[in-house]
């Protein structure tokens, strides 16, 4: 655990209550902020402790402070873990956030641009792992002459253009000088720049479909904007880190190959945020596709094989069952209407020869017969095998087998399997799953296929 902050007076507020601070430490263990505060001795934070266990009280606060350099800091969603009145101090664990701002006079921002909205600069990302696109060329010399030794070129950065509401915005990926997280860096020698408040509309989107590209978790650790940035150092007037458990991947999903050496020549990245991200977002309207990316990075993390098959077939059922309320009601026929008038007499000249095995049900089953050719794609396993179709993704014997057996044995009667069928049919879903979301936003493959 290491010390962050130190805080200066301040106040700990919930939305009935405020609290004065006269000094407070603010910690890290593993990505998580824990914060101590000392009340001010006039509060008599013995009563106020009692009557919130009493009440059993579990609303959070927010903390506003400065910090002993004279910068103001806003902590989010802290919930008391401890309270200790004989030392006037509370203890507290962040679920949100803490946003840093620099209250320095330097550099002076002209008055003009005060009113003008936050840039993002810099994001840092936690569980993203990828290989790099491009390179950087090292200039070194002896005596005067450049040294060419094969050395000098170093692959460590992806430049990838983002566009949002066909709107480009430059991007660069690299990894951070002091962790194993990825930097995306926002130019801001150009026009096309973008504002920390359109991110924030675009953030989930942009985090989740990095998500699916990565195989794996990826959180937004820091978010750096305001008026000012350094360069050579991620920082900035404004910086934003969430508080939340480091992000260990134990796998990555590979199915795109964002780690191969494929890569370099794809840019997948680069692919996906051109042509793709905004369809991914129009889609994801729709069926939420930020939820079956949640639950296919949990799948990948599971501890065994029934685990990781029994969430991906809650994401498919999830999937299909968002994809089915997108449907039309419109009748589809399993064969020509006017073909199956024939074959529909034949069966019902059946019927009436036999009628007496039916009794009263009679004419209940005569009202049958003109469904059969009715396909309704609403209908449980119609539903999937619809969604399958739509998506353009081949229906193979063994797809269809899964949708039909495999899928209702689990269900209904929880039963997936032996192990070798487990491992097979694990593949197949999560296969089916991320076919399913590339093809809906119209990402190919393509030579990316292994």
């Amino acid at each position: 655990m290491r010390e962050v902050y130190r805080l200066k007076k301040g106040t700990l507020e919930s939305t009935d209550i405020k609290l004065p601070i006269d000094f407070g430490l603010v910690y890290e263990d593993d990505g998580t902020f824990i914060v101590d505060v000392y009340i001010n001795e006039s509060f008599n934070l013995s009563e106020f402790s009692k009557r919130r266990y009493d009440e059993q009280d579990t609303t959070s606060f927010n903390c506003h402070c400065k910090t002993d350099k004279n910068n103001k800091i806003e902590i989010t969603t802290l919930h008391f873990t401890m309270t200790v009145p004989y030392e006037s101090k509370i203890s507290m664990i962040c679920y949100g956030s803490i946003t840093h701002t620099e209250l320095t006079d330097f550099p002076t921002t002209p008055d003009e641009l005060t009113e003008e909205p936050h840039k993002l600069h810099y994001l840092e990302l936690e569980g993203l792992k990828m290989t790099f696109t491009d390179v950087t060329e090292q200039i070194r010399a002896r005596g005067g002459e450049k040294i060419s030794d094969g050395k000098d070129l170093k692959r460590d950065h992806t430049r990838a253009l983002l566009v949002a509401e066909r709107f480009p915005y430059n991007q660069v990926f690299y990894k951070d000088s002091n962790s194993d997280n990825i930097i995306v860096e926002f130019p801001n020698n150009s026009n096309n720049t973008l504002l920390y408040k359109t991110f924030i509309e675009l953030k989930r989107d942009y985090v989740s479909a990095l998500s699916f590209l990565n195989g794996a978790e990826v959180k937004v650790r820091a978010e750096f904007t305001g008026y000012y940035y350094s360069v050579g150092k991620i920082d900035s007037q404004i910086s934003i880190t969430y508080s939340f458990k480091r992000v260990v991947n134990g796998r990555h999903n590979d199915y795109i190959p964002l780690r191969s050496h494929l890569n370099i020549g794809q840019n997948i990245l680069n692919r996906f945020f051109i042509f793709s991200f905004d369809k991914y977002r129009e889609w994801n309207k729709a069926l939420d596709l930020n939820s079956i990316v949640f639950y296919l990075s949990n799948a990948e993390q599971s501890k065994g094989i029934e685990d990781r098959f029994f969430i991906q077939i809650i994401a498919f059922e999830r999937l299909a069952a968002k994809y089915v309320d997108t449907l039309n009601e419109k009748e589809a026929f399993a064969s020509d209407p006017e073909k199956f008038e024939t074959v529909k007499g034949q069966i019902l000249d059946v019927i009436e020869r036999h009628k007496g095995i039916f009794g009263k049900h009679i004419n209940s089953i005569k009202g049958r017969i003109g469904d059969l050719n009715i396909v309704r794609r609403k209908r449980t396993e119609e539903k999937f095998l619809s969604m399958i179709e739509d998506a353009k993704v081949d229906l193979t014997p063994d797809l269809e087998n899964l949708v039909r057996v495999v899928r209702h044995n689990a269900i209904h009667k929880g039963e997936i399997g032996q192990a070798d069928d487990i491992v097979k049919n694990c593949i197949l879903l999560d296969q089916l799953l991320r076919d399913i979301i590339l093809n809906l936003v119209e990402y190919e493959r393509g030579n990316e296929k292994k």
